[in-house]
């Protein structure tokens, strides 16, 4: 848990090696981009190694210092071998005079053609200060967190403490014995991976974080620049996702009357914040203190997503057929990082395969109905979606909501349309002598992403989601009180508004590849993927990227317009104060926010059962969610916090019982003991608050092994009757 100084030295090193085969990787197979962009896909790649090969070596000889190297031995071979193939072809293309002749590195040229790297180095600088006081800083010892990483960092911190001490692969849930851990975990082995080697918890967990938080602010400015064509737009879509918020900075002026809340009381108050009021029905959080913060799954599945949609773009739009190969090896990869990105991704490849189709049958058939009337079919489809939306919401906030069946099967009446028009596109496209290059593009892409993608999507994403509770039919997505447009309005603010004027005014170029905004949007408001109805943003934030661009492309033409630069730079600082100060109250809440995690007596617990109990050992405690045992040291609990295994579709409700009883009737729980293995019982503040616990019985009849003045350690195992 604590490290040591050769410990994190070790990891750190571990964990830029692999960086460094990734620049080799970036360098040899990103030929034709500028140098900021290979640096910035060689930490991509470096990053998607460290998720996968240990894993895929892992599963051969199981989790531990051992395959992490072997895996580190592997990676050198591919970074030797793809070195061989790029000077072979570099030597055969300078032969033909193919080799592009890249210019020399000069640091004041690289800083004007990429000055906002400049700015997102000092947001990921801001982002690492914040990290650095969310991630368990010890005060007086005990272990504290932030607002934001007071409830799922508890998770993520057991599960990769158990994956490195276990070493059980693949991994199981270490508060649910037993059970396969079907959740995506590579968002959290990439840190098992640096801790195995004896770095501290704390650094294991944030170093992969900081390249992660850069990755994403990297690929959504590429993203963005590749596609508008403009530094400028692309820098705006970036701070605004990164200070995304809405209108929820009403609640804290005088204009809103008897609701009116203080600052004082958002400073001080637990998700009392203008992106965060769950009372007023302001739901569309800060995607730094919200999402990329506490949900390490969302961080690394954004950190290959964006990347992935660049070099997509590149394939789609830009005729680089190559890119597809390198898109379906790194998206074959994003399950088990992040489902929800890997399902992001097939459906943005979706709607610009259709887009690209259309495009390629207007080109063909310039008498056709697609030319004509292309751009009143676009106005005509988002009028109906829009419409649908409308009525639903009305009828939802009127008390006369469908069922949820009914939102279901139209989500797939309008996935079935889709279909029926792709499939249309693709006969046309093999009529007209296309499907040679189809199948060495797109057919490519996807033999590719089956082959890598299917195994994991059966041995876990299916298990998990088939469970009851999972994918379902929905509407509104968290709109629990306002008409559908009065909850975007104010959840958005000036974003919605411009959205619409994007949509209808964007070029035929830059709406189709917005296009799939609308197809995220459409899914994600009729059907949720997962028990908890709020997480279906995870996949609108996606769509809210490529609404972004057209909101950037709209904000900068206007101020072109501008012919007095006082007023254009007038315009552009209201435009940013009224688009980002929800976003930034709330990170001026969350920069301030401290919770103790952990206190005194659990954390010289944990340090002891670290130190001096087996790593196979299981611990009955209490179900709290901020369990010291099971995050800090690795070991299994019997049960862990219903807050997390609800949530993952489990059934822990035999195993909820068994700890009750065990610590309620415990002279007759003899057998559960045996049933569930237990080696140690911990008996603390968490544990005593539980009703009718014994704690005379394992005083008197258990040896006790470790004590401090609130948690008690008993070694059960030397209790164990012979017939249990």
């Amino acid at each position: 848990m604590d490290g040591s100084l050769l410990g994190n030295v070790s990891g750190v090193i571990f964990f830029l090696l692999f960086q460094v085969n990734g620049f080799i990787l970036a360098d040899v197979f990103l030929v034709h981009e500028r140098r900021g962009v290979k640096w910035f896909f060689g930490s991509v790649f470096g990053s998607f190694l460290l998720h996968w090969m240990p894993t895929v070596v892992s599963l051969f000889i199981g989790f531990s210092a051992v395959s992490n190297v072997a895996a580190l031995g592997c990676t050198f071979g591919l970074g030797i071998l793809a070195t061989m193939y790029g000077i072979r072809r570099d030597q055969a293309a300078q032969k033909d005079g193919a080799r592009p002749v890249q210019e020399p590195f000069s640091l004041p040229g690289f800083a004007r053609q990429n000055w906002p790297v400049f700015l997102m180095a000092l947001a990921v600088i801001g982002y690492g200060a914040l990290l650095a006081t969310h991630t368990i800083p010890e005060m007086d010892g005990a272990l504290h967190a932030g607002q934001s990483t007071y409830g799922d960092m508890n998770m993520h911190l057991g599960f990769i403490t158990s994956i490195a001490r276990q070493g059980v692969f693949p991994p199981e849930y270490s508060i649910l014995p037993g059970t396969m851990l079907a959740y995506p975990f590579l968002c959290d082995s990439i840190s098992s991976s640096i801790y195995v080697f004896g770095a501290s918890l704390r650094l294991s967990y944030m170093l992969p974080m900081l390249f992660a938080a850069a990755q994403v602010f990297g690929g959504i400015y590429l993203l963005a620049e590749r596609w508008l064509k403009s530094r400028a737009k692309a820098a705006l879509v970036w701070f605004l996702f990164t200070f995304s918020g809405g209108l929820g900075v009403y609640y804290f002026t005088p204009l809103a009357g008897e609701e009116s809340i203080a600052l004082s009381d958002m400073l001080s108050g637990f998700y009392l914040t203008p992106t965060n009021l769950v009372d007023h029905n302001i739901r569309w959080v800060n995607t730094i203190c919200d999402m990329l913060i506490p949900q390490r799954a969302s961080l690394f599945g954004w950190a290959m997503l964006f990347p992935i949609l660049y070099l997509l773009y590149r394939a789609v739009y830009e005729q680089e057929k190559r890119y597809f190969i390198y898109v379906g090896v790194l998206a074959g990869g994003l399950p088990m990082i992040h489902t929800h990105s890997f399902l992001a991704l097939g459906l943005v490849c979706a709607g610009w395969l259709l887009m690209s189709l259309i495009q390629r049958y207007r080109e063909w058939k310039t008498d056709s109905f697609l030319e004509k009337y292309a751009y009143g079919a676009r106005i005509g489809v988002l009028i109906v979606i829009a419409g649908l939306f409308i009525l639903f919401g009305y009828q939802s906030a009127a008390g006369n909501g469908l069922q949820d069946n009914v939102y279901f099967a139209v989500c797939i009446a309008g996935l079935l349309v889709f279909a029926g028009v792709l499939f249309w596109q693709l006969a046309a496209a093999f009529r007209r002598g296309d499907g040679r290059q189809l199948f060495e593009t797109w057919g490519r892409l996807l033999l590719i992403v089956i082959v890598l993608a299917l195994p994991q999507l059966v041995t876990w994403t299916f298990q998990q989601s088939a469970a009851e509770g999972f994918v379902r039919g929905h509407f509104n997505w968290s709109n629990e009180s306002d008409s559908y447009v009065l909850f975007y309005l104010k959840n958005l603010g000036v974003v919605a508004v411009l959205a619409a004027v994007g949509l209808v005014r964007a070029s035929r170029d830059q709406f189709r590849v917005a296009a799939p905004a609308v197809l995220i949007w459409f899914i994600a408001e009729l059907v949720v993927f997962q028990p908890n109805v709020y997480d279906n943003n995870k996949l609108l934030f996606v769509g809210y990227v490529f609404i972004l661009g057209l909101c950037a492309d709209v904000v900068i033409d206007w101020l072109k317009k501008i012919r007095v630069k006082a007023a254009a730079c007038l315009f552009l600082i209201l435009f940013l104060c009224l688009s980002g100060v929800s976003g930034g109250m709330t990170m001026a809440r969350e920069a301030v926010s401290d919770y103790e995690l952990y206190s005194k007596g659990y954390t010289e617990a944990a340090r002891f059962v670290e130190a001096a109990t087996p790593v196979q050992a299981t611990f009955l405690t209490a179900d709290n969610h901020n369990n010291a045992i099971a995050s800090l040291t690795g070991r299994n609990i019997v049960c862990g916090a219903g807050t997390f295994l609800f949530y993952h579709g489990l059934d822990y409700s035999e195993q909820e019982r068994a700890v009750n009883q065990m610590f309620q009737n415990p002279e007759t729980s003899a057998q559960l003991f045996a049933d569930y293995h237990v080696n140690y019982v911990v008996v603390g503040s968490y544990e005593r608050a539980i009703e009718g616990i014994d704690t005379e019985w394992f005083e008197q009849n258990l040896r006790k092994v470790y004590e401090n003045q609130e948690v008690s350690v008993y070694e059960y195992a030397a209790y164990l009757p012979d017939e249990a």
